[in-house]
């Protein structure tokens, strides 16, 4: 048997994730939905319309697999703020509904973890826009008197 003495040096492809956290996937009750911070100081109320009639489900997270949840993708969040889905949070929120929640902790977890096949502001640069502009956008919401969830009405 013949064997080499060369050694191969393998590049490590993930070394730019071996110090981030991995995004969370979790399930906020209505309470917790409506102490969510939103990324705009609108809601749209066709959106609202379609969602009210949204039924529920068995959550396909993990852990929380016997969880009731409503029936739509998950939202997805920074911390307390929302990047994607205040419509559902705000369902969420008035219907006294659990729902499914991406935690994301950086830009990477955004990249690799939504979906390339979304449309206008839903869509990654929305999201990635929302992210980068976050205090901004707060400052919006609460100089028209939305700082959470709770706080919008139609």
């Amino acid at each position: 048997m013949i064997t080499s003495n060369i050694k191969t040096k393998t590049p490590n492809i993930f070394k730019c994730y071996q110090n981030r956290k991995d995004m969370k996937k979790l399930i906020l009750d209505y309470s917790q939905c409506g102490l969510l911070r939103p990324h705009w100081f609108e809601l749209d109320p066709e959106k609202t319309k379609r969602l009210s009639s949204v039924n529920t489900k068995k959550s396909n997270f993990g852990y929380h697999k016997s969880e009731i949840v409503l029936n739509t993708p998950p939202i997805i969040i920074f911390e307390d703020y929302i990047l994607n889905g205040k419509h559902r949070a705000y369902i969420a929120h008035t219907r006294g509904a659990s729902l499914e929640v991406c935690s994301i902790n950086n830009e990477h977890d955004i990249i690799h973890h939504t979906p390339f096949i979304c449309y206008g502001e839903t869509g990654l640069e929305g999201v990635l826009k929302a992210l980068t502009k976050r205090e901004l956008l707060q400052k919006i919401c609460q100089n028209q008197g939305i700082k959470y969830i709770k706080d919008f009405t139609i």
